[in-house]
This record gives structure tokens, C-alpha cells and sequence, in this order.
């Protein structure tokens, strides 16, 4: 699968690039793509206005995708173009210690040659952040989606069943204190659900707990030492559980430059109770030009449960990242 992407979706990884034949019957393709081209300097974006005392915030993104596997089966893969236009409206209310934002979006997923699977997703987010002391901070976020296209890397990873719709829930939260100037103490949960429209597919549940520290030995060394609990039930199916010891820390190279870097150890419960051990590590270096830019690129690698299957495969991820503040209210993003 071969992605060229305009906007902040997730990019679609790649794994071969699109049969000559196929370009050679889609010349209107090519017209899109350049047109979408054209747009990239003012997509996608986010505007922002006041009314009656909420923000209003208004964000636009279009992302082009070349899907060699439509039906997401072994057999007899179809390959296609995808133009996904998204477009969402949110409201912030509250001052700065204290500020909950509900927002509601549409993602339109449009076929270049199998028009039959043209969809509409939709989702509903929630957030709420709160400073509740000069030294505590609790965060909230749940956003439920309708769709029938894989969101990001995870719901597609494992994905046999075909291309079907499905309900998802995600509900993570975050509370963090400084115990003093340099030490700061943090902690995570989040709860998870698939529910597939189709009836004879699984329902999956995945809770997750955590604890980390950040400990600043200088301004330019950060320490950050961390614990994860995961937990992933199938229904009808099984369960597996991942205790997860990470060491990380973060360097400073410049005043605006810093690199990033963890390693851990998994310790795995398996479906059918089956113990393994295994090692995951990540690093990522980010550039913050000046206070209106940052960039970053990460690379990753981890062992992953998926929603769909009682399976737990090693991965590489690499990502790429752009965010540029244009006006006070309007900024724009890529990845």
C-alpha cells in the first residue's frame, strides 16, 4: 500500500507500489492528486473564533491514499485510490486552569473506482483538562466513532474480516504531580472498546494502567522510568495481559533541538496461557524551530494485540511530523 498524505490523519503504511496497469487506467486519478497537490500550503487547518464567550473551532483536512488491498482479504486483493476529506467543528469552554472542549466530525472516504464502498464516518470527541493546584493536573478524553475504515495503524493491524463498519470507544486519562521542583510523578488508564456491525465478528475490550517519573538531573537531562499494565479480552475468544518495564530519558542538544529515547522489557501472558519475554524500544528526535514550529521524527519497535484476532506480532513504526502556528488562530499540521 502506497500513501501519498495531506493532512493529519494517520499515513497508511506502505508495501508496494501501485501496478503500472492501474495507473494507466485512472488518468483522472492523476488530475486529482495534483489538484489536492495545489491545496497542500493551506491544508490541512485549523480556524478558531470566539462566541457568546466559547472558542469555536473549525478544522479541515484532505489525505490521499492508494490502497492496494481494498477488500482487506488474502484472496484476490483490489486496489484503488481513496480521497479522504475530513471536517470537524468543536466548542472550548472554560478559562485556562479549567477547560472542557466537545467537538464532532465527518470523514468522507471516496473511491476513485469502486464507488460502491464510498463511506461516511462521524465521531465525537470530549476533552477536559483541569489544573487543580499549583503542583496537580488531571486530563479526560473519550471520543466514540461510526466508521468503516481503520482510524489508525492498530484497528488495522490483524484486520482479516473484510472491510465492515464498527463502533469504538476511547476513554484515556491522566493525572500527573510534582512532588518537587524536579520530580514529577504521573499516572494512566484507558478503556477501549470494538463492537463490529457485523454480528458473527468479535467484540474486543482493552484496558490499560500505567505509572511514569520524570526526574530532571539538568535543564539539558531528563529521566523517565515507567510501568504499563495492558490487558486485551475477546468476545467470543480469549485474553492476554502485558506487564511492560521501560527506562527512558530525554537530551537536550540544543535549546530547541532534543532527542528522546526508552527501552523495556514485556513480560507476556498469552492466549492460552502462554508466557513470553520480549523487548520493545523507541526513539524519536524533535526540532522546535521557534515557538510557532516543531518537527519530529520517530522510529519504534513493539509487540502488538490487535482487536480482531488472538495474535501478538512484532512491529516497526517510523513517523514524521510538521506543526506550524500561522496566525493566532489558524495553524496547520502534517504527518
Amino acid at each position: 500500500m502506497v500513501s501519498a498524505v495531506f493532512g493529519v490523519a494517520p499515513p497508511v503504511l506502505p508495501s508496494r507500489l501501485p501496478p503500472p496497469a492501474f495507473r494507466r487506467n485512472l488518468p483522472a486519478v492523476r488530475v486529482l492528486i495534483l489538484g489536492i497537490l495545489a491545496l497542500v500550503p493551506w491544508l490541512p487547518k485549523a480556524y478558531a473564533f470566539i462566541l457568546n464567550g466559547s472558542d469555536i473551532k473549525i478544522h479541515g483536512a484532505v489525505v490521499e491514499v492508494f490502497d492496494d488491498n481494498i477488500t482487506l482479504r488474502e484472496r484476490d486483493p483490489q486496489a484503488d485510490l481513496i480521497t479522504r476529506l475530513r471536517y470537524s467543528i468543536g466548542v472550548v469552554r472554560g478559562a485556562k486552569l479549567k477547560q472542557f472542549e466537545l467537538s464532532a466530525g465527518l470523514e468522507h472516504n471516496l473511491f476513485a473506482r469502486h464507488h460502491d464502498l464510498t463511506n461516511t464516518s462521524a465521531d465525537l470527541t470530549l476533552d477536559w483538562n483541569a489544573e487543580l493546584s499549583k503542583r496537580d493536573r488531571l486530563s479526560v478524553r473519550d471520543v466514540f466513532t461510526r466508521s468503516f475504515e481503520p482510524q489508525n495503524f492498530d484497528e488495522a493491524f490483524g484486520r482479516t474480516g473484510g472491510r465492515y463498519g464498527a463502533y469504538r470507544n476511547r476513554l484515556h486519562a491522566a493525572y500527573a504531580r510534582d512532588l518537587t521542583a524536579q520530580l514529577t510523578l504521573s499516572g494512566r488508564y484507558g478503556h477501549e472498546m470494538d463492537d463490529p456491525i457485523r454480528d458473527e465478528l468479535r467484540q474486543a475490550q482493552l484496558q490499560t494502567a500505567g505509572v511514569q517519573a520524570d526526574y530532571a538531573v539538568s535543564s539539558a537531562l531528563i529521566l523517565k522510568p515507567g510501568y504499563r499494565f495492558l490487558r486485551r479480552a475477546l468476545d467470543p475468544g480469549g485474553e492476554t495481559s502485558i506487564h511492560t518495564i521501560t527506562g527512558g530519558l530525554r537530551r537536550y542538544l540544543t535549546k530547541q533541538l532534543y532527542l528522546e529515547g526508552a527501552a523495556g522489557v514485556d513480560w507476556i501472558d498469552g492466549y492460552e496461557d502462554r508466557w513470553s519475554t520480549k523487548s520493545q524500544y523507541s526513539a524519536s528526535l524533535v526540532n522546535e524551530t521557534d515557538e510557532l514550529s516543531t518537527a519530529g521524527l520517530s522510529v519504534s519497535r513493539a509487540y502488538l494485540t490487535t482487536p480482531h484476532t488472538e495474535d501478538l506480532a512484532g512491529t516497526w513504526r517510523v513517523s514524521a511530523s510538521f506543526a506550524r502556528q500561522l496566525l493566532k488562530r489558524v495553524s496547520a499540521q502534517a504527518a
